[in-house]
């Protein structure tokens, strides 16, 4: 039996080191690595707990805000034009 297969449910501390992962921008699958759970598990309990699924939303946006903030400061400097190029490619790809 993996570690991943042992956790079934998460605690608030896991909840807490889970939310946290994510805060630095690592993604759902890390996190469950790290508590040693699958990230099934994360989403099931996503769906019972709304406040947890509130701020796991809250702290991935906050991580994909810092980025997109990061990539416009970088693009305001006109040999990094390419920061510019590069996002508005994937924001707008059909364009």
């Amino acid at each position: 039996m993996t570690k991943a297969s042992r956790c079934l449910v998460l605690d608030e501390i896991k909840k807490e080191k889970i939310l946290a992962i994510v805060a630095v921008g690592c993604g759902r699958r890390t996190a469950a690595a790290y508590v040693g759970c699958a990230p099934s598990v994360i989403a099931r309990e996503m769906e019972k707990d709304t406040t947890f699924a509130a701020e796991m939303q809250r702290h991935e946006s906050n991580v994909e805000i810092g980025f997109v903030r990061d990539i416009q400061d970088a693009a305001k400097k006109a040999q990094y034009w390419r920061a510019a190029a590069w996002w508005l490619e994937r924001r707008n790809p059909e364009d």
